[in-house]
């Protein structure tokens, strides 16, 4: 194959691989912006949502209830909870959505950023959410989403180097250990994701089941859309660092044998 189409196939290999992790980039910031915000992709990413059901329906807004006479009832009753990963949307009845970011704060806090009259039913309902995202889907996709982060950065300061053309010794050295950091945060990233994604997956699946099998007035659902996007995550991930393994692992030049070798003599990637 000429020299030419070699150098054209690996720009458009990169430019693929540079789309996937824009891609992957993207998916995180959906997957941790879920339910902190009213707009209709935002709302629909939660990871788990709960409803409690009884009660006399309530109609209006989660911040103004009413019944069917204009008065307050129960607002425990037919509040639904869908739960993010770092924000809550409160439905009451067939009322709107209220969404906020919530991580960290307490039921009391968060039934009072939500509805401006509580009982103790309303805060026990929203301590027990509370404990859900902040104990059982713990924060640990965020920090899986800064190593992906650094590895992207990597590739990137890695390109802008093999494209200086530079072949001193202290070029080559650069290379390997840009090339050896971005290996290790990408593959680091994609099973830390793996790991969340099994977790969060099992957790929620459990927590419907035990709703299921308890059949009582709080009713807990699994949130498909976000929950596959995690795995979509894990997926696109994995197609950028095999690919980014195939264009930038070339085996190097006798110069580069002579000015800089690892313990086997080949710069491997």
């Amino acid at each position: 194959m000429p020299k030419f189409s070699k150098d054209g196939a690996k720009k458009i290999g990169g430019l693929v691989i540079a789309s996937i992790g824009l891609a992957v980039i993207l998916f995180y910031a959906l997957v941790l912006a879920g339910c902190t915000s009213g707009s209709p992709g935002m709302s629909n990413l939660f990871l788990v949502k709960l409803h409690k059901a009884g009660g006399k329906l309530l109609t209006g807004t989660a911040g103004n209830a009413t019944a069917g006479n204009g008065t307050l009832t129960d607002l425990a009753a037919n509040v639904t909870i869908r739960i993010g990963y770092f924000g809550m949307c409160t439905s009451i009845g067939s009322g709107s959505l209220n969404c906020s970011g919530t991580y960290s704060h307490d039921g009391t806090q968060i039934s009072t950023s939500f509805l401006p009259q509580n009982d103790f039913s309303t805060v026990t309902l929203f301590n027990l959410a509370s404990h859900i995202q902040s104990k059982v889907f713990v924060f640990m996709l965020a920090v899986s989403a800064v190593i992906f982060l650094s590895s992207f950065v990597v590739l990137i300061a890695l390109q802008f180097d093999i494209m200086r053309n530079s072949s001193s010794s202290a070029a080559y050295k650069r290379r390997f250990f840009l090339k050896k950091g971005f290996k290790n945060l990408v593959w680091i990233s994609v099973g830390l994701n793996i790991a969340v994604s099994a977790g969060a997956q099992q957790a929620a699946e459990a927590l419907q089941w035990l709703s299921d099998v308890r059949n009582g007035e709080l009713l807990i659902t699994s949130g498909a859309t976000l929950l596959g996007l995690q795995w979509a995550i894990v997926a696109f991930s994995m197609i950028f660092a095999l690919g980014s393994r195939l264009i930038y692992n070339q085996k190097p030049a006798q110069t580069i044998e002579q000015n800089f070798e690892t313990k086997d003599g080949v710069m491997a990637f």
